[in-house]
């Protein structure tokens, strides 16, 4: 009698023969809760609420990415400051690809729950803080891309305080990047969401 027909199944992570009834794999250390199978090593699942709560939060982020990537395409053509200096289109360019790159991957990974997903994010993360970190800490910069927005237009400038509006400046890029490192630690929290779907493994049967 095959183990099939003794009621026995594969485990869908390392494809062994166990009990139908198991909810352990005592070969990989797979679980299952609730007639779900999770992968090995991966904590118990959370409660149905939180999940959903989860799942909801970090789709949207996935979105919010995704739309990101629509705006990037859209700007391939515009230029760039880069140190407070106006970068060349060919710069302009690549900047504009790199985050276009990104933006994508970390909304795919997002949205449908990528196993690299929290890899993409934080090379997303790290580049992003490099990118805004000049902005930080020289003020010069600052204001040539302040300047670079307005358009050159200096009568605006005339209207407003120059060091009260760096200084709002530099605090909200500062609340940009603290938001970009805090959702990174809030998906390696919940990194059992993306543990649930694995790299795909090559299973016995399949190998010849």
């Amino acid at each position: 009698m095959s183990p099939a027909e003794g009621g026995d199944v594969r485990c869908p992570f390392c494809a062994e023969w166990i009990k139908g009834e198991a909810i352990l794999c005592r070969f990989c250390g797979a679980t299952r809760t609730g007639g779900q199978w999770r992968a090995p090593g991966s904590a118990a699942g959370p409660a149905p609420r939180l999940a959903r709560r989860t799942s909801f939060t970090i789709r949207s982020a996935g979105l919010f990415f995704l739309l990101s990537a629509f705006f990037e395409v859209l700007s391939l053509r515009c230029g760039v400051t880069l140190f407070g200096v106006g970068a060349g289109p060919v710069v302009s360019l690549g900047y504009h690809l790199l985050y276009l790159g990104l933006f994508l991957a970390m909304g795919i990974g997002l949205w449908s729950a990528r196993w690299w997903t929290i890899r993409v994010v934080f090379a997303g993360t790290v580049v992003f803080t490099l990118d805004k970190a000049v902005y930080l800490f020289d003020r010069d910069a600052l204001a040539a891309q302040i300047q670079a927005t307005l358009g050159g237009n200096g009568q605006l400038l005339d209207l407003v305080d120059l060091d009260a509006l760096l200084n709002l400046a530099t605090l909200l890029t500062a609340v940009v990047v603290a938001c970009w490192w805090g959702f990174l630690l809030y998906l390696r929290a919940r990194r059992s969401y993306f543990e649930a779907t694995p790299a795909p493994r090559t299973r016995p049967e399949d190998r010849g």
